[in-house]
């Protein structure tokens, strides 16, 4: 016998033996095959989610601002850069006001210590009381501070650098060579890259479920990055005027290697339940609600259910099924009540009975 021959004999075989094992199945009513796993008591978390980006948490930020009027000389950084306590940042130049002020103070210091010393001579020649050279005294170490200390701040009148007062990374950075920094103002922000925040934006309706200290998981949508957990600081009453969501913001653990501006996922725990619980794969659909089935003596019993939270793997049952029962978690979209069941991979009974 040939090879083409042997194998349409075998076919036929199998064909003939599954139709014998199909009538034989058919006399003793229809079977399904099934998977099923036990109903278990579990705590369920429910969740709001939202879609953010991670940012320097603002409460350990650090603002450099310019202590005297002075010119962008050179930028010596870039934003994004981290730096060490001592790094120069930018090279200023103190401006003409400035140098004006120094020398406005430094004069009137000294107008003021010669005024000091009158006032002490006459106080010993009995011309001036105690009252007057002391204050004369309280004046020129006013002024002699002032003068110091603008000198000070404006580099003595020459070039100065202003430098990272401890480590971190350049947050903001918008000056340019060449501007002009007003005295006071903002010239650098450090962000500390163990102080981090997750901004996740929430619709209305979520937000008004999130209450601080709540707690949340962040991750980063389709990249292989473990998510972290953190929890909530604060949560906006008011809906951004772009997007017209609210926001919430997560404290990242310092141990977390997300970096700032990542794009991130954030599911805030609103509610924790513990209860009867079976995977999500179990519940049918039906016209009279939602619907699972139990394995009892091989067969499937039709019941209809009431849940309560849905964690995404796992729903709540409040009603309807006990812990323990066997529900049927693959196979159960084509089952009946009553129906014979078998465990996916088994025999039907019957077949086994007529195997050779």
């Amino acid at each position: 016998m040939n090879r083409i021959a042997l194998a349409l004999t075998l076919t036929a075989a199998i064909g003939l033996a599954a139709c014998k094992g199909a009538k034989e199945d058919e006399a003793g009513g229809p079977t399904a095959a099934v998977q099923t796993v036990p109903a278990s008591e579990r705590e369920l978390a429910q969740t709001v989610t939202g879609y953010g980006q991670v940012e320097f948490a603002p409460g350990h930020a650090l603002s450099l601002v310019v202590q005297v009027e002075s010119q962008v000389v050179a930028v010596l950084t870039a934003p994004g850069a981290q730096v060490q306590a001592g790094t120069p940042l930018l090279q200023l130049r103190p401006s003409a006001q400035t140098a004006l002020d120094v020398d406005r103070a430094t004069r009137e210091a000294a107008l003021a210590a010669g005024e000091e010393q009158r006032l002490q001579r006459l106080r010993e020649e009995g011309l001036a009381t105690d009252a007057e050279a002391a204050a004369a005294r309280t004046q020129a170490a006013t002024l002699a501070q002032l003068r110091d200390s603008l000198s000070a701040r404006s580099g003595g009148g020459q070039d100065y650098l202003l430098r990272a007062p401890r480590d971190g990374i350049v947050d903001v950075l918008t000056a340019q060579p060449g501007d002009l920094l007003a005295a006071g103002a903002t010239a650098v922000r450090l962000g500390d890259p163990h102080a981090l925040q997750a901004h996740v934006g929430l619709e209305p309706d979520d937000a008004a479920q999130v209450v601080a200290g709540a707690v949340a998981h962040v991750s980063v949508p389709q990249a292989a990055v473990e998510p972290v957990s953190g929890r909530v600081t604060a949560v906006e009453r008011r809906l951004d005027k772009d997007t017209r969501l609210a926001a919430a913001y997560v404290a990242l653990p310092p141990t977390s290697t997300l970096m700032v501006g990542v794009q991130v996922e954030g599911r805030v725990v609103v509610a924790v339940h513990r209860g009867v619980a079976v995977p999500v794969a179990a519940l049918v659909h039906a016209e009279d609600g939602l619907v699972v089935y139990v394995v009892a003596e091989q067969k499937a019993h039709r019941q209809v259910v009431t849940v309560g939270i849905d964690d995404g793997a796992y729903v709540e049952l409040l009603s309807g099924v006990a812990a323990g029962a066997q529900v049927v978690t693959t196979g159960n979209h084509e089952l009946k009540d009553g129906m014979t069941v078998r465990p996916v991979g088994e025999t039907p009974a019957r077949a086994q009975k007529d195997a050779p």
